[in-house]
């Protein structure tokens, strides 16, 4: 998929980028979440699915995100700490950004904190968003 223009980048903070390994990890999830986020909601139906899907479609089974979650959450909280970990302007927001997210899904009545708020209001204005 490519971006839209609205779309927020990594290379657009100093040319930030994740680490092969890290893309790895985190490329296997891209077709799940996307089937994931994007289809009918007459397809989450297993006897649905089963009576109408054809060729491939046919054998394709959804991803169990009751199993897949924690590992992708921490394959995105991962990279984020590790791309925060690079040398940069932005590595401070990204160090809270990551703080912040690792807080909040350890406990769901985590805060978000409001030094977030001005950081990325401030870059969405630099780029007319």
């Amino acid at each position: 998929m490519r971006p839209h223009g609205t779309d927020i980048e990594l290379c657009d903070f100093d040319d930030l980028s994740v680490e092969p390994k890290d893309r790895n990890a985190l490329q296997q999830y891209k077709h799940s979440i996307e089937v994931h986020s994007l289809h009918l909601t007459a397809w989450r139906d297993e006897n649905y699915r089963n009576s109408n899907a054809t060729g491939s479609d046919a054998t394709r089974t959804r991803t169990d995100w009751d199993k897949k979650t924690t590992p992708l959450v921490e394959a995105i909280l991962g990279t984020l700490k590790r791309v925060s970990e690079m040398p940069s302007k932005w590595d401070q927001p990204l160090t809270r950004l990551h703080e912040a997210s690792a807080a909040r899904y350890r406990d769901k009545a985590a805060g978000w904190p409001p030094i977030l708020i001005p950081e990325h209001a401030e870059y969405l204005k630099g780029r007319n968003v």
